[in-house]
């Protein structure tokens, strides 16, 4: 039993080995291909570590030649700067020196402005007292030649009133005196009885009148004023004076006398011969050429003041 139990062992101890044989079936080349690939992926690892080496170096001596370049570039902007420092220093510096001179020149310039227009305004106010003393004496001496002049013309002037006057006077004289009177009472029924040339009333001491021609009689008086050429405004005058002769008739004498009024003249103004008649005037008008008077009567009521 025991024979053919190791027999028995024997024969079923067969398909192992035979699957053994399987197994063991081309053991080199597995055993070859192992070693090759460790031995290359060692290789591959040293070659990485030379890579990985040399980068290094190469990386260091990149970071080495970064880090000189870096400071060479550091060190020429540091210089850069500095320099730029000392430029904006100097230039701060050379401005502030201008600027200091500009202020003097300025100031100097403001001083001696100052002292010419001082100057200027001294002479400009001297130049005018002096026009102003030369103005004042020319004008006090062309006023006092005016004067004089104006007091030649005036002396001169009354000497032309005088003989006016004189002519006046003559005219008067010669035709007024002796053919007034008659004429007004032989063709205008008045009675008047006495002429009186260049009659002055006065009251208190004071001319308050003064008529050229003066008729009177009892009752009434005509007062006359003589003209060489009559206007408007001797009119208005002449009836100014009536009323002042009315107003002081006590000390005229006039007392319940009717006052009448007329206007003699060689030429008359057309307004003053209409206004004279419209008052109520009588217009008595001289010929001195042939001694001849023309009376003309108011164009409407004869005049009573």
């Amino acid at each position: 039993m025991g024979a053919r139990t190791t027999g028995a062992a024997s024969a079923k101890r067969t398909p192992p080995a035979k699957k053994a044989k399987k197994k063991l079936s081309n053991p080199k080349p597995a055993s070859n291909n192992k070693k090759i690939s460790l031995g290359s992926r060692v290789d591959r690892l040293d070659e990485v570590m030379v890579m990985l080496a040399t980068s290094k170096v190469e990386t260091d001596a990149k970071m080495a030649a970064s880090e000189e370049m870096l400071t060479r570039k550091m060190a020429t902007s540091e210089k850069m700067l500095t320099r730029k420092i000392a430029a904006v220093a100097k230039t701060v510096k050379e401005t502030s020196r201008e600027l200091r001179q500009t202020m003097k020149e300025l100031s100097e310039s403001v001083d001696k402005t100052t002292k010419e227009l001082s100057e200027s305004v001294d002479k400009t106010m001297k130049e005018l007292s002096e026009s102003v003393d030369k103005t004042t004496k020319e004008l006090s001496e062309s006023v006092d030649k005016t004067t004089k002049d104006l007091s030649e013309s005036v002396d001169k002037l009354n000497s032309n009133v005088g003989g006016i006057n004189n002519s006046l006077g003559k005219v008067t004289e010669l035709v007024l005196l002796p053919g007034l009177m008659e004429t007004l009472n032989t063709q205008f029924g008045y009675q008047f009885d006495n002429i009186s040339p260049n009659k002055i009333f006065t009251a208190g001491g004071k001319q308050y009148a003064e008529v050229d021609l003066f008729l009177e009689n009892g009752e009434a008086v005509m007062a006359v004023e003589v003209k060489t050429w009559a206007i408007r405004d001797d009119v208005s005058k002449h009836v100014n004076r009536m009323g002042r002769l009315r107003e002081h008739e006590t000390k005229a004498g006039l007392t319940g006398k009717t006052i009448y009024a007329a206007i003699a003249g060689i030429t008359f103004d057309d307004d003053a011969r209409e206004l004279a008649r419209a008052l109520g005037m009588y217009l008595v008008e001289l010929d001195h050429s042939n001694a001849l008077i023309t009376i003309v009567s108011p164009t409407g009521a004869v005049g009573k003041w």
